[in-house]
């Protein structure tokens, strides 16, 4: 927590004992390991949403929602 300043890998909200969970950046079911250079800190909302997916393949989702969003807005 101190070496991510309490703060979500992916979306920088403030990490709690309530909202923080251990992330694997590319997930164990993809061949990651439970390794500390695989392991990150995130929100438990955000590791629900990100599920099996590596973590480029979430951000790359992440963006086209954000598009498709803002499209809708115009």
């Amino acid at each position: 927590l101190e070496e991510q300043c309490f703060k979500c890998a992916l979306t920088g909200e403030e990490l709690t004992p309530d909202n923080c969970v251990l992330d694997h950046i590319l997930p164990l079911a993809q061949g990651g390991h439970h390794i500390k250079s695989n392991a990150q800190l995130v929100c438990s909302a955000v590791n629900r949403a990100k599920g099996q997916m590596r973590e480029d393949e979430f951000i790359k989702l992440c963006f086209k929602v954000t598009e498709n969003a803002r499209n809708k807005s115009l």
